[in-house]
Formats: C-alpha cells, structure tokens, sequence
C-alpha cells in the first residue's frame, strides 16, 4: 500500500501524516557521517585523515499515539510489536512531498515510551531509534540503491 505524504512505515505499521501514531520529529534522514581514520605523523605537524566512506545511519523517530483512554494500552501494543527487537534489518518507509517513496534497513535498536499524565488522558509520548548498518537509500522495495548514502 503506498504511502501518503509524510507517512512512514516500518514492521507493518504505518505511522505520521493523519495516523493515529503521530511523527514530530525525525533525525537521521540527511546524508550520514563519515567514517573516519585519523593517523598522526610520526615527524611533523599534523595527521592523516581518511574519510572516503559512510558509516552507520541513525534514525531518530519522536511522535506520540492519540487516542482515547480507554483503547490507547491497544495501541501502544500494536507500536510495540512493530518496534520490536529483530534479527535481520527491516525496512523503514518514508514519503515526502514532491519525492517518490523511500526505504531505510534498518533495525529497531532502541525504543522508549513514557507513561506520564498524558497516557491518562490518551496520550502516549514515545522515541525509538533505528540503525541502518547498510546507510544507503533504496527505492519503496529496498532493491533499488537511490543514493549511497
């Protein structure tokens, strides 16, 4: 199923735009840092610095789940089982405007919720971060390399 302008997916649930589980903040979509080798020279000033390559990409997804009270424990466990911890990199959606979809593979590597006032009224606040090891972007499909990094 595509996704609409600033939706994402990822573990076969669909998250931002006018869902239920909202986005405010991502970090980690730009270009990732490079992978650096700094060696000293042994006889004057200075080093050596090797740069030439991308290193792991790290995506930080904040949003919150709105709902009522007393289905909002049914929604965090649906944001729990699409956020858990896994063996082989998943792909994570992403669609903004005037772009064609684009995939991340990424795994879940931290995820945290927090329970506070809020959740009492139907609002869950929550932060995961995704690592992709692999800091290329792929098409929708995750078969086409868009970009290196």
């Amino acid at each position: 199923m595509p996704l609409n302008d600033w939706e994402f997916s990822y573990g076969g649930l669909v998250f931002g735009g006018a869902t239920t589980y909202g986005v405010l903040q991502v970090t980690g979509l730009g270009p990732p840092d490079s992978k650096e080798d700094v060696k000293q020279k042994v006889t004057t000033h200075g080093a050596f610095v090797f740069a030439n390559y991308y290193g792991e990409r790290r995506i930080i997804i904040d949003g919150d789940i709105v709902g009522a009270p007393t289905t909002l424990q049914g929604l965090v466990d649906t944001w729990r089982a699409a956020f858990a911890p896994v063996a082989t990199p998943t792909l994570l959606n992403e669609k903004k405007p005037t772009t064609a979809e684009r995939s991340y593979k990424c795994i879940c590597t931290r995820r945290k919720l927090m329970v506070d006032f809020l959740f009492g009224l139907g609002i869950a606040r929550w932060t995961v971060e995704l690592v992709a090891g692999d800091p290329a972007i792929y098409n929708s499909a995750g078969t086409v390399k868009l970009f290196d990094g």
